[in-house]
């Protein structure tokens, strides 16, 4: 019996070896933020590391960064939030302005192009990006982010899942939301088809491993999924089970299921985003059945056939009280027309009566005129004066123009100093125009002089000799 017990103990001793190994190893697509080179998934802010990328044989499998060239923005900043599950980011920055808060990271660039189209995505995968790193990504362009300290499950809907008590947010322990608690997952049902389901509705491409993580859920926890019947082609865990109204009597915590998620490749095959799974269990709230649902579904048609109906009754009555109102006021019209007083005409001439003509007087003719005479022929001479011109009969011939002879000419120059002759020119007093002044300017005595000294007498030397070279001096 002794051996017995050595071999269970061994075996136990094995498998939780074989399930410790797994448990917090990061894979392909895991992130964490990192401060002057400490690593923690507690962090709300830091620089941002994503683990490399492939299969656990390959050859990146290093801590690198996200360089921010060339399409890096706000959107990525949220879906690498949502990885972390926090509800979003509320900026970005680069280690080139922030060194001071999150330190440099020297690791090497994995990631590089950065682009996601929705904001909503929950994986950095699921966005555009490249693997072919630039040569202008250096250490100064290492992306940080800082979230909000909410976490995306801070208001749950029914069917919602996430992962708990792992060492990153690619594993832990399956927890779903119904009945507004969360609970955990039995293992009785669970598949490797429900292991893809969760980790697409996550996020990520695939399962790692399942049922391998020691971690059980709390004992006053909820058991709510234990008859999971899933399709390959579901994207969200509640298209496998609806919520039930209880938990589940026939599972214990020791069989909850715990899983680890990740991505092999950039090119994510999921398109859920935070609202995806949300539209999809929102008909599954509070634990309906099939044959629930249905029955609403009946009681509603029901309810509407009847709104139409009673509506159709209504509006039928509405319109033969109409046509009856109509009916009574042309009756009423029509016994109004009947009793109306009908007045007459007035009986209006045809024509107007001629006036009655003035009656003729015996009246005598004007008295003459005395002047009548003068005026008639004031009159002739009037009218032959405004006769038509030029007046009839020939044109006499122009007489030549008579001019009389010009005058002779004043003989040149004049006699005189002026033109016209004026007596008072020149003047005598020897100013002209004459001085206005009354007393002329004084004179000096002896100016000008009577007599001016004599011409000198003439010179009567001879003329010097004509000169000659013989006779120069010199």
């Amino acid at each position: 019996m002794s051996c017995v017990w050595s071999a269970v103990i061994s075996l136990s001793l094995l498998v939780l070896s074989s399930a410790q190994s797994s448990f917090g190893v990061p894979l392909s697509g895991t992130l964490i933020l990192t401060r002057s080179g400490v690593y923690s998934s507690s962090f709300t802010s830091g620089r941002v590391v994503v683990y490399g990328i492939g299969s656990s044989t390959s050859s990146s499998l290093f801590w690198g960064n996200v360089c921010r060239r060339t399409s890096f923005n706000l959107n990525a900043a949220h879906v690498i939030c949502h990885q972390l599950t926090f509800s979003g980011a509320s900026t970005w920055s680069y280690s080139g302005i922030d060194s001071n808060l999150f330190g440099v990271d020297t690791n090497r660039t994995l990631l590089d192009d950065v682009s996601c189209s929705n904001s909503g995505y929950l994986m950095l995968f699921q966005c555009t990006v490249s693997t072919s790193i630039s040569l202008f990504c250096t250490d100064a362009d290492d992306i940080s982010v800082t979230c909000y300290t909410t976490r995306i499950w801070s208001s749950p809907y029914t069917g919602q899942l996430r992962l708990t008590s792992g060492n990153y947010t690619n594993e832990g322990l399956i927890e779903v939301y119904c009945n507004g608690a969360w609970g955990t997952v039995c293992d009785n049902t669970f598949s490797a088809t429900a292991a893809r389901i969760v980790c697409r509705q996550l996020g990520y491409n695939s399962y790692y491993r399942y049922n391998t993580l020691p971690i059980v859920g709390d004992t006053p926890q909820s058991i709510w999924y234990n008859s999971l019947s899933c399709s390959s082609s579901d994207t969200c865990l509640s298209s496998c089970q609806s919520c039930p109204s209880s938990s589940s009597t026939t599972c214990v915590h020791a069989e909850d299921v715990t899983i680890v998620c990740y991505s092999l490749s950039t090119s994510s095959s999921t398109t859920v985003t935070t609202s995806t799974c949300q539209t999809t269990s929102s008909s599954d709230s509070g634990g309906l059945s099939g044959g629930a649902i249905a029955g609403i579904v009946i009681g509603v048609i029901v309810f509407i056939g009847l709104v139409m109906f009673f509506s159709g009754s209504a509006q039928k009555k509405k319109k033969e009280r109409q046509r009856a109102a109509l009916a009574a006021a042309a009756a009423q019209a029509t016994v109004e027309l009947t009793n109306a007083q009908v007045v007459p005409a007035p009986n209006l001439p045809t024509h107007q009566t001629a006036p009655e003509p003035l009656p003729t007087t015996n009246q005598e003719p004007p008295p003459s005129y005395a002047g009548a005479a003068a005026v008639t022929q004031e009159v002739k001479e009037y009218n032959d004066e405004k006769s038509p011109y030029p007046p009839p009969g020939p044109i006499p011939e122009p007489s030549a123009p008579s001019f009389a002879p010009p005058p002779p000419f004043a003989p040149y120059p004049p006699t005189n100093t002026g033109y016209p002759p004026d007596p008072a020119y020149p003047p005598t007093g020897g100013y002209y125009p004459p001085n206005p002044y009354p007393t002329p300017y004084p004179t000096v005595s002896g100016y000008p002089p009577a007599t001016y000294p004599a011409a000198p007498p003439p010179d009567t030397r001879p003329d010097p000799p004509p000169y000659t070279e013989a006779s120069a001096p010199y």
